[in-house]
């Protein structure tokens, strides 16, 4: 009988004559721990946000690893008095119930971070023996190989469980232990990447909302607390139907939609897909009679949504020439106010506040034309306004160039998971 290969497509240089990588349980390689379930387990009164040993929830193990934003703490005394599930360093966790397969390594970063941790009843430790590297069997895991086999051992439809039995029998591929380390070190760096560019973005976010917060003023003010240069008028104040016209968009269903044809713009694609100012848009439909067109200059903003916060958040303009699809309110401002700026405006600060408590339903809710005329906006003259115009698109353009980064690592760890391992 032929020998089965276990050769990756992808491999580093120096290993590529060093044949075959060798088929093993998981329990070979890795001591298996559940957690302590027993009659000291924490009850809701032993958790506390601050405390000694950091007792792992659903929220803290995604599938993007470790996140601790809502940490849940228990005593020193009260993990003392438990058995198993104690975390030691290059220990692996593995979601076992409810967010299934999600894998977190405990490396020391986050032992540094995070000194004392424990798993909850709902997961896995997978503790390296000395044959193995803990984070070579980490991306393993993490690669589409390794998360189709755990699909498959998983039980349980409402609530797919993975058993300590289950996942003991998981088969896992390894070469030795340096092409092990090589790989573990690769994906190490390329986490690394992906965290750094992550933080970039993330303080581009926080950047933008301070400035959205500072540049406009604040509820009965006529003064923003940041301003350029050059201006110091108060800015004004009008109904938003004292300086706008207002139309809706037009229906079209699933079917409508093509691979090719014209650009058009959904509501739902509002609340994740874009920013402020939409120039490509990545759905399309067949012309119809009554379509309605943007002319590049309408303020669109969502007529329904499952929340009023959604609704409230979304306005965009739209470039010339796209569809304006269903359950879209379109605003037509003249020529005092520059459509940008207007939807900065009304997405933003006390005007979002407005549109939030106008905006009505219980599973899904409504924002109309009739509310928005009633939005009350302050506004200063249009060299003012085209300026904060231009800042947030900059800004909104360097956000996507950063964004598009992190997009490119992301595909190309996924690419090299699918590669590097058989």
């Amino acid at each position: 009988m032929k020998e089965e290969r276990l050769i990756p497509s992808r491999r580093f240089r120096e290993f590529e004559n060093d044949g075959n990588w060798e088929q093993r349980k998981l329990s070979d390689v890795t001591n298996i721990t559940d957690g302590d379930r027993g009659k000291n387990y924490p009850s809701e009164n032993d958790f506390s946000k601050q405390g000694h040993t950091l007792f792992l929830s659903a929220m803290n193990v995604t599938k993007y690893g470790f996140c601790f934003g809502n940490n849940q703490y228990i005593t020193k005394e009260k993990s003392e008095a438990l058995g198993n599930g104690k975390l030691k360093l290059n220990d692996i966790v593995l979601t076992s119930r409810g967010s299934l397969g999600h894998i977190a390594l405990y490396n020391n970063d986050i032992k540094n971070l995070i000194p004392f941790a424990r798993i909850n009843s709902g997961m896995l430790i997978l503790n390296s023996k000395e044959e193995v590297e803990p984070t070579y069997i980490a991306q393993y895991l993490n690669s589409p190989l390794g998360k189709k086999q755990i699909d498959f051992i998983s039980f349980g439809s409402a609530q797919p469980q993975l058993t300590k039995k289950d996942v003991s029998n998981y088969s896992i591929s390894i070469p030795d232990k340096d092409e092990q380390a090589k790989i573990g070190t690769f994906f190490k760096n390329l986490d690394n990447l992906i965290t750094l560019q992550q933080n970039k973005l993330k303080k581009m976010k926080d950047l933008k909302s301070a400035y959205l917060s500072e540049m406009f003023p604040k509820e009965g003010e006529k003064y923003p607390k940041r301003r350029f240069a050059d201006f110091d008028e108060p800015w004004r104040e009008y109904r938003l139907e004292e300086v706008a016209k207002f139309s809706k968009g037009r229906g079209y269903s699933k079917n409508d939609l093509t691979e090719e044809g014209t650009p058009i713009i959904l509501y739902g694609s509002l609340y994740t897909n874009y920013k402020t100012v939409i120039n490509e848009v990545n759905t399309f439909a067949v012309d119809k009679v009554n379509s309605v067109y943007s002319l590049g200059s309408e303020v669109v903003v969502p007529s329904s949504g499952e929340s009023s916060e959604d609704i409230a958040r979304a306005s965009a303009i739209v470039s010339k020439g796209v569809i304006i699809g269903g359950d879209l309110n379109v605003i037509h401002s003249n020529s005092n106010i520059d459509p940008i700026f207007l939807a900065l405006l009304i997405s933003n600060g006390e005007r979002k506040t407005e549109l939030i408590k106008k905006a009505q339903g219980k599973s899904v809710v409504h924002l109309y034309n009739t509310d928005l005329k009633e939005i009350n906006l302050t506004y200063p003259n249009r060299e003012e306004q085209t300026m904060i115009s231009s800042f947030f698109t900059d800004l909104d353009n360097i956000l996507t160039h950063h964004q598009n980064k992190l997009n490119k690592l992301k595909d190309l760890k996924k690419a090299y998971l699918s590669e590097m391992f058989v």
